[in-house]
């Protein structure tokens, strides 16, 4: 016998914490749909695709992820399997590696003898090590296409998102990180920044992505820059700047990070499922761009690793 006290419960419980079923026409949009009402768990149906989704952030800054249910029916999906087979040993000398999940390992450091990725088994789960060769300059990224074969278009595919958790390995000293999408993901691929007197350079024509550098002054803060067909190559790091930050202790803390890009080429960056900023045409929509996460070293000397264990980009 259903106890019906127990079900008013729940739902009492339920709309408290704003935790219900809502319903959009298309993709709920991050930060905006069920913005002050839904709350962390709540779920949007998208009438367009039937599509079900999940709030993974705040009831003030919602953050829409693909359930479990319907992530296999998304077009465009591409997710790391960080498993022992999939490791890139770090002297096989290659200049670029597709694992069979489709994820590209590749960057101008990957050829060396000592740059590669290392897959370890943990309590934590399945763990993929990215590292940097030992010489000034060299990175290593991983993501999905090339320059001529670049996945996603955010006015077709949007919104499109690059997600990742990761910990960096012993400290933050001299590195640099991205994680975003670009337009020109060559094989032996250089940092997409460049810091000098308080700015940021852009070294790629369209980008949109969330970035650390040494050279910065500060190695943890974390900085959201785009450059829409190279409309603003040059951006101020006071202008980038976001409340967030790597954390200090390592390697205990993972942290998340998520670029979502939607169909009008708005840019959102979140850290740890909550929203630090947001930029108004960020990328042109109808120009295609690639996922990509990359580790720079800024020191010969000593290699540079990243723990990544989680790798997934999505679009429609």
């Amino acid at each position: 016998m259903i106890n019906s006290p127990s079900i008013w419960g729940a739902l009492s419980d339920a709309g408290r914490n704003g935790v219900f079923h809502l319903v959009s026409a298309t993709a709920p949009t991050n930060a905006v749909t069920g913005k002050g009402v839904a709350g962390k768990g709540c779920l949007c149906t998208a009438l367009d695709t039937g599509l079900l989704y999940v709030n993974t952030g705040t009831i003030d800054s919602p953050v829409w992820a693909a359930s479990a249910r319907d992530i296999g029916d998304t077009a465009n999906i591409w997710a790391a399997r960080f498993q022992t087979d999939q490791a890139v040993p770090l002297s096989d000398n290659q200049p670029t590696v597709t694992l069979s999940s489709g994820i590209r390992i590749f960057g101008n450091g990957l050829a060396d003898n000592d740059s590669g990725m290392t897959v370890a088994i943990t309590p934590e789960g399945s763990i993929g090590t990215l590292v940097t060769s030992a010489n000034a300059g060299e990175t290593i990224a991983a993501g999905v296409g090339t320059t001529g074969t670049l996945p996603y278009k955010p006015a077709i595919n949007g919104p499109i998102s690059i997600q990742a958790v990761v910990q960096m390995v012993t400290d933050h000293l001299n590195r640099k990180f991205f994680i975003g999408f670009l337009g020109n993901p060559i094989d032996a691929i250089l940092a997409p920044e460049t810091f000098s007197a308080g700015n940021f350079t852009l070294n790629q024509s369209n980008l949109a992505g969330l970035v650390t550098d040494t050279g910065v002054g500060t190695t943890r803060d974390l900085y959201a820059l785009s450059n829409k067909v190279n409309a603003t190559p040059v951006i101020s790091a006071l202008s980038a700047l976001t409340p967030a930050a790597f954390p200090v202790t390592n390697p205990s803390v993972w942290t998340k990070l998520k670029v979502v890009v939607d169909v009008d080429g708005t840019a959102t960056f979140y850290v740890d499922d909550v929203l630090v900023k947001t930029i108004p045409n960020a990328l042109d929509p109808n120009v295609p761009v690639a996922p990509v996460l990359l580790l720079g070293n800024t020191l010969n000397g000593a290699v540079r690793m990243m723990n990544v264990k989680q790798f997934i980009c999505l679009g429609n």
